[in-house]
């Protein structure tokens, strides 16, 4: 997380050109409505925001961006399951043409459709 303000977090690192119906758009569809308020607000995000919503914003980062290849190590480690499902579908729908690699941890329950491949070797 840069320092400054919550937006500049979210539009990191290509700080131009996004108007606020787009953030707004971007923080909802994350479910982190309830730091619309601190848009225009400086703090250290990194201390101030928990892992979850940390993840969460880089998820409405890639959104934003719409990366024509996506590289993610365990990008839903830190949200419980329905979120990261939630997450997941978002990616899909949203970047239907993007290549994503994901490497994580969680379990697989649930998970099934977004699976290429598996390793169960423990």
């Amino acid at each position: 997380m840069p320092l400054g303000t919550l937006r500049q977090c979210i539009l990191y690192p290509d700080l131009q050109g996004v108007d606020d119906e787009n953030i707004t758009s971007l923080i909802k569809a994350v479910h982190l409505e309830h730091l619309l308020p601190f848009l225009e607000e400086v703090h250290d995000y990194q201390n101030r925001l928990s892992l979850g919503e940390q993840q969460r914003i880089n998820f409405a980062r890639v959104l934003l961006h719409q990366p024509k290849w996506l590289f993610m190590d365990e990008p839903i480690s830190q949200l419980h399951h329905n979120a990261s499902i939630h997450l997941l579908e978002l990616l899909s729908k949203q970047l239907p043409e993007s290549g994503i690699f994901i490497v994580s941890h969680q379990e697989v329950a649930g998970f099934e459709k977004f699976l290429f491949h598996q390793n169960s070797a423990n």
